[in-house]
C-alpha cells in the first residue's frame, strides 16, 4: 500500500483556514469528531463561489466550513479521469448547505460514466467515485435496549423487530433495500442483534436514526 500524504489546508487555501487536513490515499485517518457530528456540520449554510478553482481546493474549502478533515481516494478518482487540480467554476446566488454545495461540485467535476460521491467515515469526509462508495459493508447493531420494552405485537400484529425494520427501510434510502425491490441493502435480526448490509453512507444514517429512536419516549 502506498503511503498516505497529508497536506495542510492552510497551505492549500491560505492562512484564514486552520485545523483542516487534506489526505490522499486514505491509508489512515486522524482522530476527529464522529460521523454523526460531522453530518450535522454538513448541514451548515454557506455561500461560496469558485472561479477556475482547483478541485481539491474547492472541496477543502467546503470541508473547512464544516470543521472536518477531507480524504481523497486518489486512485479511484484518477481511474475516473479526475485530477486534483481540475479547474472548477461554480456560482451560487443564495446560501445552500455544505452538503448541497458538495453534491453540486461533485456533479460538476464528475461525468455520467464515472460519477463522484462523498461519504463520512469516522468523521472524515471521503471523496471518491460512486461505484467505490456504494460497496456494501456489514455492521451488527445491538438493539436489545431499543426493542426490549416493546415486546409483543403492535396494533397491526407486527413484532418490535418488524416495526424497526419498517422504520429503517422506509426512512433511509428506501429504494435501495432488497425488501423494497432494490438491489443493495438487507437487514435481518439474530437474537438481540440487527445485522445490516448496505452502503457506508446508509450505515452512518442508520446509526444516527437508532440514537434518535433510543432518545424518544414513544420510540417507534
Amino acid at each position: 500500500m502506498k503511503p498516505m500524504h497529508l497536506i495542510s489546508a492552510r497551505y492549500l487555501l491560505a492562512s484564514s483556514i486552520v485545523g483542516i487536513t487534506v489526505l490522499t490515499g486514505c491509508a489512515a485517518t486522524p482522530t476527529v469528531a464522529t460521523s454523526a457530528n460531522a453530518r450535522l456540520r454538513m448541514a451548515r449554510p454557506v455561500l461560496l463561489n469558485f472561479h477556475h478553482t482547483p478541485f481539491n481546493k474547492a472541496v477543502a474549502a467546503l470541508a473547512a466550513r464544516a470543521d472536518i478533515n477531507v480524504c481523497f481516494q486518489t486512485q479511484a478518482l484518477m481511474n475516473a479521469g479526475v485530477i486534483a487540480n481540475t479547474p472548477v467554476t461554480l456560482h451560487f446566488t443564495r446560501p445552500v448547505s455544505i452538503r448541497v454545495a458538495l453534491d453540486t461540485l461533485l456533479k460538476t467535476v464528475g461525468n455520467s460514466s464515472a460519477p463522484l460521491a462523498w461519504n463520512l467515515h469516522k468523521g472524515v469526509l471521503l471523496i471518491t467515485t460512486r461505484s467505490n462508495a456504494i460497496r456494501n459493508v456489514t455492521f451488527v447493531y445491538n438493539v436489545q435496549a431499543l426493542i426490549a420494552h416493546r415486546s409483543g405485537t403492535g396494533k397491526a400484529g407486527t413484532s418490535p423487530e418488524a416495526r424497526l425494520r419498517q422504520v429503517i427501510e422506509n426512512t433511509i434510502d428506501r429504494n435501495s433495500w432488497i425488501d423494497n425491490g432494490g438491489m443493495v441493502g438487507s437487514l435481518r435480526f439474530f437474537h438481540h442483534s440487527m445485522v445490516v448490509t448496505t452502503t457506508p453512507a446508509d450505515q452512518n444514517a442508520i446509526r444516527h436514526l437508532l440514537r434518535e429512536l433510543k432518545s424518544e419516549k414513544d420510540g417507534f
